[in-house]
């Protein structure tokens, strides 16, 4: 029975009183690619998922998303350098220029960058999510040059051959130095706004430079998963980088 490669389901659930919804997407692909997206919760069932497409399909490009449809007010957090440097500016206009009039909490609350949703384990949102597909991308290219060699060559297969290739490739793609550097720049940033003070060049530095390594992530991994994965880090850096060009 012939069986298409195009498809596209979607159902929702229910998990420890959350609610979330899962779509699947599929598309003709000559090879096995498997691109997902959820919430950190589900990050330990990625590799579960991957196994129980594979064991359905033997090729195609597969998208899955899972998202939570539960209405949950997400945690604030105060940016009280934010805060100081606005009353700081007031009290300066006020003595050089004569300036009348108070700033107050319901002023203060209505600046965006005062109160933010508290982002938890950031760094294990998207970083941990490259780190973890890494090895997978190597298993693909290797996957994949197997199919190639064995169309091409029509007969056995030199497995060292492979292994070579497979191996230069990992070491070519290697990102383990860059998600080093690119947590210890996360650390940094948040050490930064936890100490106050005058941090906004230090910030917008460190944005730079947690850029610069996912740029170089996204320039060196070589699998679409990560490239995905790339884009909303790089979403992500420009958002930081707009609320820090508020701060002193």
């Amino acid at each position: 029975m012939a069986k298409s490669m195009t498809g596209y389901g979607r159902s929702d659930f229910s998990i420890n009183g959350g609610s979330f919804s899962i779509e699947v997407k599929s598309l003709n692909h000559r090879f096995m690619d498997i691109s997902l997206r959820c919430p950190e919760r589900f990050y330990q069932l990625e590799a579960r998922i991957r196994e129980e497409i594979k064991k359905r399909f033997s090729r195609g490009s597969f998208s899955v998303f899972i998202t939570a449809t539960s209405a949950e007010a997400p945690a604030l957090k105060l940016n009280t350098a934010a805060a100081k440097a606005y009353l700081d500016a007031a009290a300066e206009l006020k003595e050089t220029l004569g300036v009348g009039g108070e700033i107050d909490v319901g002023f203060l609350l209505k600046m965006k960058e005062i109160l933010y949703p508290e982002r938890k384990a950031a760094d294990d949102a998207l970083v941990g999510r490259v780190e973890s597909r890494a090895p997978e991308a190597v298993k693909a290219y290797r996957q994949r040059l197997t199919e190639e060699m064995g169309k091409l060559l029509k007969e056995r297969l030199d497995d060292s051959r492979i292994l070579l290739e497979a191996a230069v490739f990992a070491e070519r793609s290697d990102i383990r130095e860059e998600i080093t550097r690119l947590r210890s720049h996360i650390n940094m940033f948040e050490k930064y706004l936890d100490a106050g003070g005058h941090m906004g060049k230090k910030l917008d530095f460190l944005c730079q430079e947690m850029g610069r390594e996912v740029n170089t992530i996204g320039s060196k991994a070589g699998d679409v998963g990560i490239t995905h994965t790339v884009v909303e880090m790089k979403g992500e850096v420009e958002k930081i980088r707009e609320q820090v060009q508020n701060i002193e």
